[in-house]
């Protein structure tokens, strides 16, 4: 049994780690996590964004959400991201925020190496395909499902004018978002590279994943063979080479440098 669990909230932009996380995290006996909520028309007022968030809290420890400066999940629920789009995303500031101020912990999920984050996000984007069913235990299988699937699509190039917005101007709008917000009680912000990449051994990112159990209350075994499976090295969708299928890949490497070794991988800053 799990002792009381403070309301969390789990936020990230796309392909960050976040639905690796909620299984994770979903592993612990006891305990239940929203999976992307669909907040209907509650989000255009706060007080009754609260009210939904409450009524979440009633049957689950804490919400999945994952946000976009295209106006996901509240609009454009395509989730398709234009220039046009993507200049509407000062609105969507203090909408995500008002939605932090529902919960008493939130875990920031971020993602160091924008680059592939952008790119495997524009990937999705374009052929639909996520690679995970969240209604599904996670196996290696779904990863070569994903990787079989991906290989019988015509890809199209991706917009380097989307690219380089994101690169630009996507840190500092999730910066802007937690600014917005009221302080919550709790913060903790946690890196995809210090949970996921193959280049750490498996005990330092086991490591990783127990101290935010710890710090969110949650009581699990480290040892659980899920725990194991989702934190494999081979659990990875994407690659430099499923990347490098991108029509435009080599133009986008020029530009902005390797997804695999992308300069900005190393140490995050502000506004990039």
């Amino acid at each position: 049994m799990q002792a009381s669990i403070e309301p969390f909230a789990i936020v990230s932009l796309p392909r960050s780690g976040s639905t690796a996380l909620f299984r994770l995290l979903s592993c612990a006996d006891g305990v239940r996590i929203a999976y992307e909520p669909d907040y209907g028309e509650s989000w255009k007022c706060p007080t009754e964004l609260a009210s939904y968030c409450r009524g979440l809290t009633n049957t689950c420890q804490g919400i999945k959400h994952v946000w976009d400066p295209n106006g996901w999940p509240f609009e454009n629920k395509s989730h398709h991201s234009t220039l046009h789009s993507l200049s509407q995303s000062s609105y969507w500031v203090s909408v995500n925020a008002d939605l932090l101020n529902c919960f008493a912990t939130v875990v920031f999920l971020r993602r160091r190496n924008q680059l592939a984050r952008v790119l495997s996000d524009l990937l999705g984007q374009q052929t639909n395909l996520w690679g995970h069913m969240p209604t599904q235990p996670h196996s290696l299988q779904e990863v070569a499902e994903y990787r079989e699937q991906l290989s019988r699509q015509q890809l199209q190039p991706l917009d380097e004018a989307i690219i380089g917005w994101y690169l630009r101007y996507a840190w500092e709008w999730e910066t802007q978002i937690m600014a917005a917000s009221d302080t919550p009680t709790r913060v903790h912000v946690i890196y995809y590279e210090d949970l996921f990449s193959p280049q750490l051994p498996m005990s330092a990112r086991l490591q990783c994943f127990c101290t935010l159990a710890a710090k969110l209350g949650v009581q699990l075994n480290p040892q659980e063979p899920r725990v194991q499976t989702i934190l494999h090295s081979d659990a990875k969708l994407n690659t430099s080479d499923t990347l490098a299928r991108i029509p435009n890949y080599r133009e986008i490497s020029e530009r902005w440098g390797s997804a695999e070794f992308w300069p900005g991988a190393a140490t995050p800053t502000g506004g990039r």
